[in-house]
């Protein structure tokens, strides 16, 4: 089994495609080096801007996106708390994303980003106040990925130095590239350590996540996973999990306030996320997990998931095909 301690890569599909022919920006679809914006806007729009992760996969039918609609009014939920008002709405975004992967053509599954940010900034108004009545500027990027079901592997953890910001300073339940600045810290941090990753604990010492992923754990014949007001990402992967658990395996997942000591008896453990999918932790502070291998549940979780997204294990409802 091949380790792949560039998690960063990991949950960026890994893949080394040069840029596709396409952009969508505004409602448009536009050559690669057509879609572009000035320096200086770069700087006023990097505090405000949102963004989702959404991936397509390729199976027997063709190509399809995985719960675009759930991803999509998550997305309109970040902007929404972030008081942007862009100028289309969720259904046109939407419209963008099929629109973008057939002008692409792409033959293998898809990592799609959606961006959000406020226009035509400047230096001055960087780090200025919110501004309601200000254009917002919306970009779809894709690109191919390789999946990490493909290749299955087990990631060392370290539980971080760094907390993770709570919903009362910069809330993780908006995916914000601003709240990205915090997982950096610990990422460099659990690297510099030797780990493959990270998890990180709130300011009340619980666990919430890892880097861009939330987290499971088997202990005591349960699946546990921290609830959504632990200071997590309220994450569609980790739904998917939870649904493919009660559905597929018939597990019930307890979603609680979870210790850091509890992964050092627990059987198994894997991060659910929609750059890593479902990927095993093999052990946590240098401790094992279980045997550190891929266990038995995560094992038949990556099976259901993979099967799932392709369109050959049920919830046809959670796939949006891409052809016409």
């Amino acid at each position: 089994m091949e380790r792949v301690p560039n998690v960063a890569s990991l949950i960026g599909g890994g893949s080394d495609a040069e840029p596709p022919p396409y952009v969508w920006k505004n409602g448009a679809v536009l050559p690669w080096a057509e879609a572009t914006i000035q320096v200086h806007d770069a700087i006023y729009a990097a505090p405000s801007m949102v963004f989702e992760g959404i991936k397509a996969y390729r199976g027997a039918n063709g190509l399809n996106v995985f719960r675009l609609a759930d991803h999509l009014d998550r997305f309109a939920n970040s902007m929404k708390t972030l008081r942007m008002r862009p100028r289309m709405g969720v259904a046109k975004v939407r419209d963008g994303v099929l629109d973008l992967l057939r002008a692409n053509r792409f033959e293998q599954d898809v990592y799609i980003v959606p961006v959000a940010f406020w226009a035509g900034g400047g230096l001055s108004r960087a780090f200025s106040v919110p501004e309601p009545e200000r254009d917002v500027d919306l970009y779809i990027l894709a690109r191919p990925f390789n999946s990490p079901l493909t290749n299955p592997t087990v990631l060392s953890a370290g539980v971080s130095s760094w907390l993770r910001v709570p919903d009362s300073m910069a809330p993780p339940r908006v995916k914000a590239v601003a709240n990205y600045y915090n997982w950096r810290l610990a990422y460099a941090e659990a690297s510099a350590a030797g780990y493959d990753t990270v998890l990180m604990m709130g300011p009340t010492g619980r666990i919430t996540e890892g880097p861009g992923a939330c987290v499971f754990l088997v202990r005591d014949e349960q699946v546990v996973t921290p609830d959504i007001v632990s200071g997590i990402l309220e994450s569609i992967t980790r739904d998917t999990a939870i649904r493919l658990l009660a559905d597929q395996l018939e597990l019930a997942t307890v979603e609680r306030a979870v210790e850091r000591s509890e992964f050092y008896s627990a059987r198994e453990a894997f991060f659910a996320g929609t750059g890593l999918e479902i990927t095993a932790i093999g052990s946590l502070d240098r401790i094992p997990i279980g045997d550190g291998e891929i266990g038995p549940v995560t094992a038949a979780v990556q099976r259901a998931y993979d099967r799932v997204v392709r369109g050959e294990g049920g919830h046809p409802e959670w796939l949006t095909p891409v052809s016409a």
